[in-house]
């Protein structure tokens, strides 16, 4: 220890001392957070009062939105390194996914009816899903073609041909199913395509019905969200 000298008078009652070194200054940690649809609003609701820099400050905090993408992203502070970040991003339901509608994949017969068999839950009409199952397990068909050629004397020539596929499969289902992660269960037709060819039969999922309700939807959830924002700077992208 080193020689210290001290002048003290006779106002002084006390004196402590302490040895040893001081606590390492601690930064601030961003907070980063990314979620569901839900999260910007989860955020906004319970930091009502907070003044830190998790705290919504109406004059710096930012709020951008990119529908498009399906994102509604908070920041309380662009300008502060250290400001906080939300994320809530709209995502097809993992139960959607599993059916591939309007997606253009193909699954053989084994493959769909893998599909029908296990996704009993998600059929609007339990009867509807065991008549399905059960006509393409026993699924048969045939092929035929069709065609004619045109030439003349000078040698040009035309063909047509025409394949034609029988089959008594039923064309289409019901989903009750949500659209998107978190959201609720909607009802919508889906259309069972069939392709044949010298390799087997393929099959593949398409809607209408689907395809306009996820507009229509996307609307209805980011109209719902964004009141939370509300009296905070929207930008949209």
């Amino acid at each position: 220890m080193e020689n210290l000298t001290l002048k003290l008078d006779g106002s002084t009652p006390e004196i402590i001392w302490r040895e040893g070194s001081a606590p390492d200054i601690e930064k601030p940690k961003q907070v980063v957070i990314s979620g569901d649809i839900r999260s910007v609003g989860a955020f906004v609701l319970g930091r009502t009062g907070i003044t830190n820099l998790q705290g919504i400050n109406k004059e710096t905090t930012l709020v951008t939105v990119n529908k498009e993408a399906g994102t509604i992203e908070l920041q309380t502070n662009p300008n502060d390194v250290y400001g906080s970040t939300v994320k809530g991003t709209l995502q097809i339901s993992d139960e959607l996914n599993l059916f591939c509608i309007n997606g253009g994949k193909m699954f053989s017969q084994k493959e769909l009816i893998k599909i029908l068999k296990f996704n009993r839950i998600h059929f609007s009409d339990p009867l509807e899903q065991q008549d399905l199952l059960k006509q393409y397990m026993a699924f048969s068909f045939k092929t035929g073609t069709e065609g004619h050629a045109n030439g003349d004397d000078r040698g040009n020539k035309s063909q047509a041909v025409s394949k034609i596929v029988e089959t008594n499969l039923p064309t289409s289902f019901t989903l009750k199913i949500p659209i998107y992660k978190g959201e609720r269960s909607l009802v919508f037709r889906v259309e069972i395509c069939l392709d044949v060819t010298d390799g087997g039969a393929k099959f593949w999922f398409e809607s209408v019905e689907l395809h306009e309700l996820q507009q229509t939807e996307k609307e209805i959830i980011f109209a719902r969200e964004l009141l939370f924002c509300d009296g905070l700077v929207i930008i949209y992208r």
